[in-house]
């Protein structure tokens, strides 16, 4: 008698250290998901906010920041004048803070200070024949050849002085869709009662989003279009939305449905221990 009460005994504890064990696996996969997510919202917060402090770093005469921003940011962009956003800080008004660097319909001269000329190396026997275009200062004449290869930070015309923004206007809509979309739903999911309910993003949506992107870099790119500012950053916005709305709750629910595993495991121990 008392063999098989030792041994219903020792069953019990067994359920029991198997069940604990299942509760801390469960406890370090929520750490695993927390962290994972803490990590993006952390890339995506310096990417983005590092976009807009190079362009104020080098308004303030920075400049050690404001080169390190720049070149940085050289290897994630191709930071062409003609496509990218500056920051005006003696302009008329505050909506006029930040605009196109390059105004067609006037005389545009740009400076080159903080891009170091990485990419004007000799190739092998070969010079690259844009080598002096990185560190070009002088009036601005649009060509596509440039793109990639002329930089300058700094634009100048009529009386007014601007501050290239980090990345092109596409980027800048991109790194910032991320972060935003990425705060919006952690928010939404935060201010939810009760069972919190994540909605998984379809892939319909997420080629929604995306295609104006393609579509208009692709015909810029092999086309003669020449998109706008404007449409290079709300497509880039738009992409960016799409692979936060992607990511996070992608993460978010692989890690609850690990859980909820996890908790029909445990249940089902329950249920048929003796």
């Amino acid at each position: 008698m008392r063999n098989t009460k030792d041994k219903g005994r020792e069953r019990k504890l067994e359920g029991y250290d198997e069940d604990h064990k299942d509760g801390r696996d469960r406890d370090s996969d929520l750490i695993y998901a927390y962290v994972l997510l803490g990590l993006y919202m952390s890339i995506s917060f310096i990417l983005a906010v590092g976009i807009i402090v190079a362009p104020w770093a080098a308004s303030k005469h920075a400049d050690g920041m404001a080169a390190s921003l720049y070149n940085f940011y050289s290897h994630l962009c191709h930071q062409y004048p003609e496509r990218s956003l500056c920051y005006f800080p003696n302009a008329s008004s505050a909506l006029n803070t930040i605009q196109s660097c390059i105004n067609k319909s006037t005389i545009n001269y740009v400076e080159t200070k903080y891009t170091h000329k990485h990419i004007g190396k000799s190739i092998g026997k070969r010079s690259n024949p844009y080598a002096y275009l990185e560190n070009y200062s002088g009036i601005f004449i649009f060509n596509k050849s440039q793109v990639g290869y002329l930089r300058a930070e700094i634009v100048e015309r009529n009386g007014l002085k601007g501050y290239k923004f980090a990345v092109c206007a596409r980027d800048t809509g991109f790194y910032w869709g991320m972060l935003l979309a990425a705060l919006a739903y952690i928010i939404w999911l935060a201010a939810q009662k009760g069972e919190k309910r994540i909605v998984r993003f379809s892939s319909a949506l997420f080629l929604l989003l995306v295609l104006p992107l393609i579509i208009d870099g692709t015909a810029q790119l092999f086309t003669s279009w020449e998109s706008t500012n404007a449409i290079r950053l709300i497509t880039g916005f738009l992409a960016g939305t799409a692979v936060s709305l992607a990511f996070v709750p992608g993460i978010i629910l692989t890690f609850k449905e690990e859980d909820r595993d996890c908790k029909m495991k445990v249940k089902a121990k329950i249920m048929g221990s003796p």
